[in-house]
This record gives C-alpha cells, sequence and structure tokens, in this order.
C-alpha cells in the first residue's frame, strides 16, 4: 500500500512546476521515501514567519499572574516547550521528561531554579499524566510550572527567562528556537536537525552535556 501511495505521489509530484519544501528535514524525509527522483524545480526554505516583536513587556503582562509571579520567585529560569505532549516509539518526542529530570540535577546546586514547561494542547493524556507523575515524584511541584495553552505567543516568555532548551528525539526547525535567539535567549538543542544559527547544540540523549551547556549559559547570564 504505501509503494501504490509512493507511485501516485511521485505521479503528482511530477504535474507541479515548483516545489517549495519548508526546512532541510522535511527535504530528506522525501529523499529517504524516494519521491525526489522525477521532481521538478525545487528550494528549501525557513518555516519561520518573524513575529511582531514590538509591546514585549505588555504581551508577557497577558500571561496568567501565577506564571509570572513563577518567574520573578524562581532563578535562574529555563523553558521547555512543544505543540503536545506526542511519544516516538514509546518515548517523550520533545524531551519534556528529560528537561524535568535536568531540573532536578541542577536543583541540587540551584535552589531556586525553576522549569516552565509549555505546550499548546495537551496532546497524548497517557504522557500528560506521566509528567505531571514525574514531577511529583522528583518533589519539584514548586520548582516547575506547566503552562497548557496556545493563545499566549511564546517569544514574550522567552525573553524574560535565563535559557531554552529543545532535547527533542526528532524535529524539523523549532520555531521557539528561533524566536529565542530573535529576542536574545540563549538556546540549547538536540543535534536531531541542522538548527538555528546561533543555538548550541548537543548529541541527542547525551544529559550530561546538556547540564553542563546549561551551566555554562547561567553563568555567562550572572556574568553580564
Amino acid at each position: 500500500r504505501n509503494q501504490q501511495f509512493n507511485n501516485g505521489y511521485k505521479r503528482l509530484l511530477c504535474s507541479v512546476d515548483r516545489i517549495i519544501f519548508m526546512g532541510d528535514s522535511v527535504y530528506k524525509s522525501y529523499g529517504d521515501a524516494g519521491l525526489l527522483d522525477d521532481i521538478p524545480e525545487f528550494s528549501i526554505d525557513s518555516p519561520y514567519i518573524p513575529p511582531d516583536y514590538t509591546n514585549q513587556k505588555e504581551k508577557f503582562n497577558q500571561y496568567p499572574a501565577s506564571l509570572k509571579e513563577f518567574v520573578v520567585k524562581h532563578s535562574p529560569v529555563f523553558v521547555v516547550s512543544g505543540y503536545k505532549m506526542m511519544q516516538l516509539n514509546g518515548k517523550d518526542l520533545y524531551g519534556f521528561d528529560t528537561a524535568i529530570n535536568v531540573t532536578a540535577t541542577l536543583k541540587k546546586e540551584y535552589s531556586r531554579i525553576g522549569l516552565v514547561v509549555v505546550l499548546g494542547t495537551k496532546g497524548d493524556e497517557t504522557l500528560f499524566c506521566a509528567t505531571l507523575a514525574l514531577i511529583k515524584e522528583l518533589n519539584l511541584q514548586d520548582a516547575v510550572y506547566v503552562l497548557c495553552d496556545s493563545t499566549y505567543e511564546l517569544w514574550p516568555l522567552l525573553a524574560q527567562v535565563d535559557v531554552l532548551i529543545r532535547p527533542s528525539l526528532s524535529d524539523n526547525f523549532g520555531i521557539a528556537v528561533a524566536e529565542a535567539l530573535a529576542v536574545g535567549t540563549p538556546v540549547i538543542a538536540s543535534d536531531v536537525c541542522k538548527r538555528q544559527k546561533g543555538a548550541q547544540v548537543y548529541p541527542v540523549n547525551d544529559t550530561a552535556q546538556l547540564i553542563q551547556h546549561i551551566k555554562n549559559c547561567f553563568l555567562l547570564k550572572k556574568q553580564k
């Protein structure tokens, strides 16, 4: 059935004048599926459309009061984000579990550390509940804030924190990465795809290196 679909899709691709791939990972996925052999002209563009970065404080003030209090109360603060809870081969796609475990480790050195978990929507209910259970198991209820709401722009929050991490197991581009860099917030991301220039990249699943990068960012921020 997949071969039949690919053959039909190839015929469709041959009927268009130009194909625009939104990111290198999308282009690579077409190649892996054998769909690039007979395509016409193509280009690879960024899926990132910069938002309006004006009125930063005003837009941040639209966030829940509890989140704003959390950011003020904790230091340093870092963010992990994703569209929704999703699994890849039975594992947390966006690495929320990694971020929470990293918080537990860093809390031994940074007693006031805070992690903000940002979701557009809940997604996988089982994974969402497991994530909340992990926060409780590690006694991090006061150190982790979970925001599950797609009505807020992410960049005003990113402008207020110390680091964004992107420990995803698979990725295409990572809009949050581009937004964080645009507002001057350091980014540490896994090496599962080509990352935006300026992001610090570490080998996926190498938690020790991720932690070291985070600590380096905290140190640099403190020295400024």
